[in-house]
C-alpha cells in the first residue's frame, strides 16, 4: 500500500515525505471512523475512534487500539531514506533495509 501511494503523489509531482505518509495514515483512520460512525457528529465519531481496530494502515505494526486518547497499539520506529524511499529500520522485526551510518546517496 505504501509504494501505491507513493506513486499517486509522486504522479502529481509531489515528493512522498514522511508528512504525506502520516497524512494519508491519518486520513485513513479517520475515514474508517467517520463510515463506522455514520455520522460526522464529533460524539459519534469519538466514539467510533475510541472503539477503533483499525489494521489497514501503512505502519508496520497490529491494530490501532485508543485508550485515554493514545493509540497502544502504536510502536516507536526509526526510518531513514534510502534510494529515495522511506524504509523502516529499527526495530529489527520490522526492519526493511539495515540502517546506513554514514548515510550513501
Amino acid at each position: 500500500m505504501l509504494r501505491r501511494c507513493a506513486k499517486r503523489v509522486e504522479a502529481k509531482g509531489a515528493y512522498f515525505s514522511y508528512e504525506v505518509f502520516m497524512t494519508y495514515t491519518a486520513m485513513m483512520l479517520l475515514a474508517d471512523a467517520l463510515e463506522r460512525a455514520k455520522s460526522a457528529d464529533r460524539a459519534a465519531v469519538n466514539a467510533a475512534l475510541a472503539s477503533s481496530a483499525f489494521k489497514d494502515h501503512m505502519m508496520p505494526y497490529g491494530p490501532t487500539h485508543f485508550v485515554n486518547g493514545q493509540n497502544t497499539g502504536a510502536q516507536p520506529l526509526l526510518t531513514q531514506v534510502v534510494g529515495n524511499d522511506i524504509k523502516v529500520v529499527l526495530p529489527p522485526a520490522y526492519r526493511e533495509v539495515a540502517p546506513q551510518f554514514p548515510l550513501k546517496s
